[in-house]
């Protein structure tokens, strides 16, 4: 096993940083950093929606070519022309007897396990770090599917290096923000008409959680929503850089509690959780984006005060049987980034990815990590998993190995089969859970 995948715990014991409060104080800091790729547009003059050589473009990095923004899901060779609105990394943080432990989310398609453990590398100052992406189907590739051509990769490695820095923007303003706090968790369930399982059964998790963090005045300082359904309401056609429908959300949320931010976490949103719109148009995705956030600020007003005796991580490796011909085709391309070397495991014809799971414990709330879009029905037996009143799932956490489906409903001659390591992915990770929550 490569040095690099060592397992690594973070458990109440550990030693406290010096700088850090050694009193039984719970803090909360917050930040959030603009991720926006740079989109160099063009004048397309022979209107064929696609950059062509000597079509007049706008050079911002001055190198004298056209660099084009790859988006992450549907199909390849899908170049972004304009900003609707930012992507962002957002950040809280939780402190207690000197230890720190972190959410990040990103308003990404997802990012696999080795350059996860770069991003977190780079959060200086903090313990333990659970990162995520929104699964958003509307910002650049940070997987490598959707470049110009198969096999060949969609990712920018300056943008990747420009992410690592935002994520270390996060952990320093976070840290530098951090106030006492209270929090307080609830959950709603979010009416018909905005979620829809396009994948038969009909299967879905409408459930809405929250956690919201307070300063001894009151005032809101945070508030993290995590509800399962793919941001992808406005399709395929769509070439504006946008975090779709989380940034009406958030949008609403810190409208609407004036002085927090809005952090979304993606739940199990295979299967396809997918908007229920009636057609891909902006007005259409604020509204289920609003619908949520109307459903967690319910919950916000129903929520109980949690009390945290102490502020506890777990980490551990899981190592997923790959089957898929088109992901280690993938893997021997190089397409997924020259990281990926070490996080594949080659025994004859037989394949392993190295991953992880991970949680995070706040007295009666605990955060579990699934690393790729879990279908519900696997969603139930994670959540079955967790021994807390106040669950939070998510997804994308840590990595993104694909959909994870139930083994006994795997078929291979369908779309989420596709772009799934294989039927062994949700009996493994379960077992991995299971061990990993155990009397945590």
């Amino acid at each position: 096993m490569p040095k690099s995948f060592s397992v690594s715990i973070l458990l109440a014991g550990c030693a406290a940083v010096s700088s850090r409060g050694e009193d039984d104080t719970l803090y909360v800091g917050v930040a959030k950093v603009d991720i926006t790729p740079a989109v160099e547009t063009f004048e397309d003059q022979n209107g064929n929606g696609r950059y062509d050589k000597g079509e007049p473009f706008k050079d911002l990095d001055g190198n004298g070519r056209w660099d084009p923004v790859f988006l992450g899901g549907f199909g390849m060779n899908r170049t972004a022309l304009e900003v609707h609105d930012p992507i962002w990394a957002r950040a809280i943080l939780f402190e207690k007897a000197g230890r720190r432990a972190m959410i990040v989310s990103c308003d990404l398609v997802g990012v696999l396990n080795w350059r996860v453990r770069q991003l977190r590398a780079a959060a200086k100052g903090v313990d333990e770090v659970l990162f995520t992406s929104t699964h958003n189907h509307n910002g650049p590739d940070t997987i490598g599917l959707w470049g110009p051509f198969p096999l060949i990769s969609g990712v920018s490695e300056a943008y990747v290096r420009k992410l690592e820095e935002a994520v270390a923007e996060c952990a320093r303003k976070a840290i530098a923000s951090k106030v006492p706090a209270t929090l307080a968790a609830g959950s709603a369930r979010v009416e018909a008409g905005v979620v829809k399982d396009i994948r038969p059964p009909d299967v879905r998790n409408e459930t809405v959680a929250v956690l919201a963090a307070y300063d001894r005045k009151g005032k809101a300082v945070a508030v993290l929503v995590n509800f399962a359904m793919h941001p992808e309401g406005m399709a395929s056609k769509n070439r504006a850089v946008t975090s779709d429908y989380p940034h009406y959300l958030r949008e609403a949320i810190e409208r609407d509690v004036p002085g927090a931010m809005c952090l979304f976490v993606s739940g199990d949103l295979g299967g396809m959780q997918t908007p229920d719109v009636k057609g891909h148009t902006w007005e259409e995705i604020r509204r289920c984006g609003e619908a949520v956030a109307a459903k967690a600020r319910e919950a916000l007003a129903g929520a109980a005060a949690l009390e945290v005796p102490e502020l506890k991580a777990v980490r551990a490796e899981v190592a997923f049987p790959m089957e898929n011909k088109k992901f280690i085709a993938g893997f021997k391309s190089g397409v997924f980034g020259t990281g990926t070397a070490e996080a594949v495991n080659v025994d004859g014809e037989r394949h392993t990815l190295l991953s992880e799971v991970s949680a995070l414990r706040l007295g009666d709330a605990l955060f579990a990590t699934v690393p790729g879009e879990a279908l519900p029905e696997v969603g139930r037996e994670v959540y079955r998993l967790m021994e807390a009143r106040h669950k939070f799932l998510v997804g994308l956490g840590q990595d993104e190995v694909g959909y994870i489906l139930p083994k006994e409903d795997f078929n291979p001659k369908k779309y989420e089969e596709s772009m799934s390591l294989g039927p062994e992915t949700a009996p493994t990770l379960l077992d991995a859970l299971k061990k990993l929550l155990k009397g945590f």
